[in-house]
This record gives C-alpha cells, structure tokens and sequence, in this order.
C-alpha cells in the first residue's frame, strides 16, 4: 500500500492542472495579440473552447489515477479484512467494479473530494472572472475614448466623407473643407445628344453637410480597434444628399426641353396657304434613375457625366390626323366667293380672307383636331369686302393760266357707294353659302356719286409744273411771277401728275431713298419744298443736271440752286402744286 501511494505522490507534478491552465491562458493571450481583426465575443468564446479542453484532458487524468487508488485500496481492504462475498446472492451484469469505480470518479470530481478536481473548478472560476475584468477594462477605455472624441468634434482616424479625408479634424474644418469641394463641382448632364452644364445647385442637389458630420463623429471600431491594438479599416461615408425632383425637372426642361419633347402633328396657315407639320417623337427622362446617380457624386469628382436614361414618348396627335383635319379645312376654303355687277365689276372673295374664317383645334387630350369656321371673322371679312366697292369721287380742276386760257390739270373722277340694304343682303348670301360650302356669285347693288370740279384760276398762289416743256411756274394775282427750267423724274421714276400742295420745307439735308431696283443718297441738298408724302418735292441741285433737255430724276422738281432759294422763300405750307 506504500508502494501505491509513493507511485501517486511522485505522478502528481508531471500532471498539474493549476499550471495547464495558466500555460492555456498565456496560449489565449498570445493568440489575442496576434489577432488582427477578430471580434471579442469570438475570443472570449475561443477561450472558453480551450478551457473546456483543458478540463477535459485533466477529467479524463484524474480518472486514470482515481482508478488506480481505487484498485489499490480494494487490495487493501481485502487483505486487512475477512470479508467474502455470500455465493448463494445472485450477482447482475450492471453490478461490476467497473460502474462502481465510474460513479466514484464522477462523485469525486462534482463533490470536490478530489485535490485536482478543486484545481480545476478554482482555476476555470479565476479565469473567467479575469477575463470578464480584462474585457470590462476594454470597453470601458473604448468607450471613454469615443465619448472624449464626440465631445471634442472630432472624427476618428482612417473616416472620409465621399471620398475626401477628414480623419482627426473637427466638425467645423470638415465642413469647411466639403462645402469647398461642392462649390468646386461641375456636373455634366448628357441626355440623348444633347449635353448641359450644370452645378449642384442647379440640379437641385442639396448636401446635408451637418448631418453626415454627426454620422462620421458617431462612427464606431470594432473594440481592438478602438484601442489601437488592431489596425482600423478605412471608412468611406457617402454624403447624404437631398435632391430636389421637381427643380431637376425645370433645369433640365429650360435648357433642352423643345428637343426632348414629343411635338404633335400641326394644321397652320403659312405663306398664306395651309401647311401641314408632321409629328415628331420625343424623349421621356427617367429622373429617378438621374437622381440616383446624382446621390452617388463623389466630392472628391471635380467633373462629374451623369447619363440621363431615355425612353421615346410618341405624339398624341399624329401626322395622318393633321391630314385628315386639312381635308376638312380645304372644304371651306376651296369654293369660289364673287360680288359685283356688270357696272363696276366683280370681285372674288381674296383667299387670305378666307384663310381667316378658319378654327384650328389640337385635342391632344383625345388626340384629334378640330376644325370649323368663325362666324363672327366671317361678317367682319365680307363686311370689309363689299365696302371697297364704295370709292370716294376726285375732284376736277381746272387751272385758269394768266393769258386766259384754261387747262384741266386733273380729270377726276366719280364716286360709288353701295346701299346699306343691299350690302346687308349680298353680306346674308356669301355667309350662307360659306356655312354650305357653296361657291356663290352675288349681284350688288351699287349708286354712282359725281365728281366735284375746282378752278385754279391763278389769283392766289400756284405752282405749275410742265414735265413736257420742262418749265415750272410761279402763279399769284393771275401772274407768272416766276418761271424757271427744271428737270422731273426719269422713266421709271415718273413725277406723279395730279393737285397737290406743299407739306413741309427743309432748308439743307441729305436725301436718300430706293426705289426702282436703285438706292440712292446725296449729301447737303439745299432749299427742299416738299408736295408728296413719298418725298417729292422742289429743291436746289449743286450737281450739273442738264436743264430743259433731260428729265433724269428720282421724282422730284430739280433746279438750280438760287431759283431754288426763291421758291422756298415765296411758298407757304398748303400752297397748291399742279404737275400736268
């Protein structure tokens, strides 16, 4: 029995539990420093793994020498006692020394009876309790560092912010390095061939700068990290971004929203004649596909494309619709419309007249258009007709020249006028049978109004001007007062015949004008008497004109200059001017 106990006492050094566990707890702690990114509940769990093994090999040691005791002291107890078993009592298969011994061993370890199994259970206890102290510590000075950082504004090392640094700065250096690189941005919107310049205002971006500060300030490592003892991975935080739909849209439309749009097939008129438009497709943008791209900028992108998706949007009204709504026109506009009579003639309705009765409607909504005439256009425009049938008489006069005898220098002419009865009744018929779309010839009743005759009998003041002899006369008091040679307009360029009288006088400017195929200007013309609101008149000529042999002209009376001077002077505003 000495010997059994010296044989334990002398096993029991080489299988020391106590210093297993502290070798498995040196074991964890290298692993823990050679960790580089590993999460603390790992560890924690991977540690209790190993002691779990560690109490197993110790179990299963400390059951092998439990055996061994328990053989050694049966040996004992049979030899130091008369003890022997009654062979009449019937023995069980489970009844053997080996269960016996197993209960034992599970006894001792779980009652502690054991040294070794007090060994194991302390040590599991002391190291649990010093890893729960350890992790404690470690978040404890984690969470000390992040809160001495929030306080202080201060963004955690290895953080940016749409791509731009900002580790170890404070809120308000951040913001003002990323309101920088946002004023500094130019976008690129490209939509079909089309490319537009824009800012990220414009666009209606608006960075919630702020917001993201608070984020990257709030930013959490996992705790090895926190602490320094693993390296941190960068962050990279997007900038929150608000985007205006709405103002997106308006850009976008006021720089190339007529070539996106679909157009609808047209009916106009143009060139006085009915024109067709044909219709175009268009371009639909899928701004929430543009939005999303624009919530993706990076600050760090000075120059930024964004690719607008498009999709073809068709016409509502389409080219075979402005087709059909012309035929429609065409039925009111193609009937021939005359008024007259035999006496002064006939007239046909002109085309641009009819032109304007028309109505030309885009439905868009139900994708037609409609046609129609307008009443109203209708009784104004052939109102406006049948009165040009009314024309104002022109007087006759006779100019009594100063040997006696007379000449008529302007024949004159009668007047017309239509009857208020008849230009209602003739106005009833064409607006009936434009309503039909029926050609109509409607008669007119029509009176003639006689001319008036005037005498210029040469007692008051008078100019008469020949273009055939070339002379111009001075007349007052039944007197030539004064007759000098002139030259009047060229072919082409004619001195209108006819009563006039003097408008305004200009004593020097330039004149200028076109005319004829020509244009003309001359500088410094002296002593202008003005007849005509076309710019006739009498006036000087510095330049040689060959007098009384050449009429050569723009229209006007030229003469020389001193005779010129004399007519300005003896002329007053109204006197009559006579050209034969």
């Amino acid at each position: 029995m000495n010997n059994n106990k010296d044989t334990d006492n002398t096993a029991e050094p080489e299988q020391n539990p106590v210093k297993d566990a502290q070798d498995d707890i040196k074991a964890n702690n290298d692993i823990q420093q050679s960790t580089t990114d590993i999460n603390d509940i790992a560890q924690i769990s991977k540690l209790g793994q190993q002691i779990i093994k560690v109490d197993e090999e110790s179990t299963q040691k400390v059951g092998s020498e439990t055996n061994d005791i328990d053989q050694t002291s049966t040996q004992e107890f049979n030899s130091n006692n008369d003890f022997h078993l009654d062979s009449s009592l019937p023995l069980k298969p489970a009844d053997t020394t080996p269960n016996i011994n197993n209960q034992k061993h599970i006894k001792k370890i779980f009652n502690l009876k054991s040294k070794k199994s007090k060994i194991i259970f302390f040590s599991i206890i002391i190291t649990l309790l010093l890893l729960a102290s350890i992790t404690g510590i470690l978040f404890y000075k984690s969470n000390s560092t992040i809160s001495k950082r929030q306080q202080a504004s201060l963004i955690d090392s290895d953080i940016y912010i749409g791509g731009i640094g900002v580790g170890g700065l404070g809120a308000s250096k951040v913001k003002e390095s990323l309101q920088k690189s946002i004023d500094q941005q130019k976008i690129t919107l490209k939509i079909n061939d089309q490319t537009v310049e824009a800012s990220p205002t414009d666009i209606g971006i608006n960075y919630q700068i702020d917001q993201t500060i608070q984020n990257a300030i709030k930013q959490r490592r996992p705790l090895l990290a926190e602490l320094g003892l693993t390296k941190k991975q960068k962050i990279d935080l997007a900038l929150s971004v608000q985007i205006d739909n709405q103002k997106l849209a308006e850009y976008i439309n006021s720089k190339v929203g007529a070539q996106l749009l679909s157009k609808n097939a047209e009916v106009i008129i143009e060139n006085n004649q009915l024109v067709i438009k044909p219709s175009a497709q268009g371009a639909a943008i899928d701004i929430n596909d543009l939005t999303k791209q624009a919530s993706n900028i990076k600050l760090n992108e000075n120059s930024i494309l964004i690719t607008a998706k498009t999709s073809v949007t068709q016409p509502p009204i389409t080219t075979a619709e402005a087709e059909k709504a012309k035929a429609e026109l065409d039925t009111y506009i193609a009937p021939n419309y005359s008024v007259g009579n035999t006496t002064v003639g006939y007239k046909d309705i002109p085309f641009a007249a009819k032109l304007s009765w028309l109505v030309i409607t885009p439905n868009p909504e139900n994708k037609t258009i409609t046609t129609g005439i307008d009443n109203n256009i209708i009784n104004e425009t052939i109102d406006a007709f049948i009165k040009t049938f009314n024309s104002n008489t022109q007087d006759r006069v006779i100019v009594i020249l100063p040997n006696g005898s007379s000449l008529i220098a302007q024949d004159g002419a009668d007047g017309t006028n239509v009857p208020t009865e008849s230009l209602n009744s003739s106005k009833a018929t064409l607006v009936s049978s434009v309503a039909q779309k029926q050609p109509a010839r409607v008669e007119l009743v029509t009176q003639p109004v006689a001319r008036n005759q005037k005498t210029l009998d040469g007692f008051e003041k008078m100019v008469l001007v020949n273009k055939e002899s070339y002379k111009t006369q001075a007349i007052q008091n039944g007197q030539v007062q004064k007759e000098v040679t002139v030259s009047t307009g060229k072919p082409g360029f004619e001195t209108p015949n006819g009563t006039y009288s003097i408008l305004r006088k200009k004593d020097i400017s330039d004149m200028k004008g076109c005319g004829g195929g020509e244009c003309w200007e001359v500088k410094n013309v002296k002593w202008q008497s003005y007849f005509t609101n076309e710019g006739h008149a009498i006036h000087g000529t510095w330049w040689y004109v060959n007098y009384g042999n050449q009429n050569a002209s723009h229209g006007c009376v030229n003469m020389r200059e001193a005779d010129a001077e004399w007519f300005y002077n003896w002329l007053d505003i109204g006197t009559p001017v006579v050209v034969i």
